[in-house]
């Protein structure tokens, strides 16, 4: 202050109460000297609760300060902070766009007097749209009507939108401690495997946005060539539903056929309960593949569609998919995920596929191949590989073992 006097208003003369001023000078000094500090610490990151501090009145000059100052300090920070391999965490809600980690505080699943479903699924579906690629978003939640309700509708919304789930904080004890939370590491494992997804539109029906009448909450996302219809049905009863999507506003080949999962969700416990160990890190029921060829719209039948449960729906037209990654098997079945890809096209006719894999790690391919067909012929790199028929939901599969990096993968039939 005694150096600088220019950087410092007073609030408050009697109290003494100062700030910085938000000048460009002021956040080059503060980035620079928390980028040395977070050094001398050896952390990783730094964190700051808060967000775009703008409006500020300096009442002595009569300026208020304005968006373009508070972006400012946020990138110095940002690109000071990379500078020396650390990463920024903030609580900014949607701010900026200079971040690596992000809270947001007021997750749509929190409860109001008043609000509906779509209130909620309004607030996160914009969280995700301003998300900036490669960050990570954490939608904040607390539980504020006491432990015998569930986190359904935040797991919902984190997997429905590839946003971060984290631990809630209950708002009333059980009998003076309190409750002891389901383990649920696996939906932040699921939502890990595509949380780098974008927001698309491509002609989503019913889009409950536009159709006020609709209980289907539906998303729809794109991750490389995958794209993801994740669908929450409003009902009271499990029914049948179909949902459906543009197919050339996807770039989807007609001449082609698309594979299409479906991943059901498990149902979520109330507090003081368990998943069982055999299913514990399991966050799907079941998982079923259909292979179809459209023209127009792409119709997905939601068979035995429950009531206030996601269903991830995955869409390619690469025959292939990674089943596992660093030996760990994936909740989600995608062509595309934790910076593996895998590309490739299915001749039907002469019953052959030939797949461009770019693996950040060991991965399992999980390649279409009907039974029909026979035992598989396969090689990497012009070399033969072992592979491992087997089956999902009655749909016949090779897995194949391949290691870090690229490889060209091919099966032909048994002669």
């Amino acid at each position: 202050a005694r150096q600088h006097p220019d950087w410092i208003r007073r609030i408050e003369e009697t109290r003494g109460i100062v700030y910085m001023r938000q000048i460009a000078a002021v956040a080059d000094f503060m980035a620079k000297n928390i980028a040395r500090e977070s050094a001398y610490l050896n952390t990783g990151l730094f964190y700051v609760d808060g967000a775009i501090d703008t409006g500020r009145i300096e009442w002595q000059n009569e300026h208020v300060t304005q968006t373009d100052a508070g972006i400012y300090e946020w990138r110095r920070l940002f690109e000071e902070l990379h500078q020396h391999g650390k990463l920024l965490w903030t609580n900014m809600r949607t701010g900026s766009m200079y971040y690596d980690v992000a809270y947001y505080e007021g997750s749509g699943a929190a409860n109001a007097p008043g609000k509906t479903w779509r209130d909620g699924a309004d607030m996160d579906m914009m969280n995700k749209i301003y998300q900036i690629p490669g960050t990570i978003h954490i939608p904040l939640y607390w539980w504020v009507n006491g432990p015998e309700e569930n986190n359904r509708r935040y797991q919902n919304l984190c997997l429905g939108l590839g946003l971060s789930p984290r631990g809630g904080a209950w708002a009333h004890k059980v009998n003076d401690e309190w409750p002891v939370l389901p383990k649920e590491g696996c939906v932040g494992a699921a939502i890990d495997e595509y949380r780098d997804a974008r927001f698309t539109r491509i002609g989503l029906e019913p889009a409950w946005w536009d159709n006020l009448e609709t209980n289907v909450e539906g998303y729809t996302l794109r991750h490389g060539d995958t794209y993801l219809v994740n669908v929450i049905n409003h009902a009271e009863e499990t029914e049948d539903l179909t949902v459906s999507v543009d197919l050339e506003k996807m770039d989807f080949d007609q001449e082609r056929p698309v594979f299409i999962w479906q991943h059901q969700a498990r149902p979520v416990l109330v507090a003081g309960q368990q998943y069982a160990e055999d299913i514990i890190d399991t966050l799907y029921v079941h998982r079923r593949l259909t292979k179809k060829k459209y023209v127009s719209r792409i119709k997905i039948a939601l068979q035995d569609m429950p009531p206030h449960r996601i269903r991830v729906c995955t869409l390619t037209q690469t025959p292939a998919f990674v089943y596992s990654a660093d030996g760990i098997a994936t909740q989600n079945l995608t062509s595309e995920t934790l910076d593996c890809h895998i590309t490739g096209t299915l001749n039907e006719a002469s019953r052959n596929s030939t797949l461009s894999v770019n693996a950040s790690r060991p991965i399992q391919v999980l390649a279409y191949w009907p039974t029909s067909w026979g035992r598989a012929n396969t090689s990497v790199n012009g070399k033969g590989m072992a592979a491992e028929p087997i089956q999902i939901g009655g749909v016949g599969f090779q897995l194949i073992d391949l290691p870090k990096g690229e490889s060209r993968l091919i099966l032909t039939p048994t002669t």
